[in-house]
C-alpha cells in the first residue's frame, strides 16, 4: 500500500502538483455586474482619479471597516 502524501498541494512525488506560493502574491478579487453598473463605476473612478481596480479595492476596504464584527 502506498504512503499518504506528505505534501500540501497534491501528488506523491516531491515537486508534483501545484507549486506553493513562496512570494505570497496577492489573491484575485473578482465580481460581476451589469454593463450599466460598470459604467457608473468607471465614472466614479474617473472622478476620484483612480484606476477602476484601485477604486474597487478602496471601496471594498472601506466597507469592511464599517462591517459589524463577527462573533466566534
Amino acid at each position: 500500500m502506498e504512503e499518504q502524501a506528505k505534501y500540501k498541494h497534491g501528488g506523491y512525488r516531491p515537486g508534483a502538483g501545484r507549486p506553493s506560493n513562496p512570494n505570497k502574491a496577492p489573491g484575485r478579487f473578482t465580481f460581476r455586474c451589469p454593463d450599466s453598473e460598470y459604467e457608473k463605476i468607471q465614472q466614479a473612478a474617473a472622478i476620484e482619479k483612480k484606476s477602476i481596480n484601485r477604486y474597487l479595492i478602496d471601496a471594498a476596504l472601506e466597507r469592511r471597516k464599517h462591517a459589524p464584527k463577527k462573533t466566534p
